[in-house]
């Protein structure tokens, strides 16, 4: 049963995460209050990290984020050897009003794509 109090959009738009000390990574979805990204290695639960949220258009947010759940979702190989993937919940902190509202502007703008193209997808396949 999902937990969560709002909507998590999935991310079909190119924008990503850099978490330090770590590299950038694609978002996987994202919500007023958190992303979830892919990235190599499990980070501590209850872990803060400093992240930059890259959005279109060179809209780029800072913010600190708590890690609020890490599981494995893969394992893909790198030169021979096997490199865990873990899907990771990060919950934004120190948020003020500016950086809430390019996020959920641009959660809006995803929601709108999401839905456009799931409606030419429905009438592709129910068309006369």
């Amino acid at each position: 049963m999902d937990k969560r109090y709002l909507k998590r959009i999935p991310n079909k738009s190119k924008c990503s995460a850099e978490i330090k000390p770590n590299d950038e990574f694609e978002i996987k979805s994202i919500s007023k209050d958190g992303v979830c990204v892919e990235i190599p290695g499990q980070l501590a639960k209850n872990g803060t990290f400093e992240i930059t949220l890259n959005l279109p258009g060179d809209n780029k947010i800072k913010t600190s984020a708590e890690v609020v759940w890490s599981e494995m979702s893969k394992v893909m190989m790198n030169g021979g050897k096997p490199v865990h993937i873990y899907e990771t919940g990060l919950k934004f902190i120190e948020m003020n009003g500016n950086r809430q509202s390019s996020i959920e502007k641009f959660i809006v703008e995803i929601d709108e794509k999401n839905k456009t193209i799931l409606n030419r997808f429905y009438n592709f396949f129910n068309r006369d």
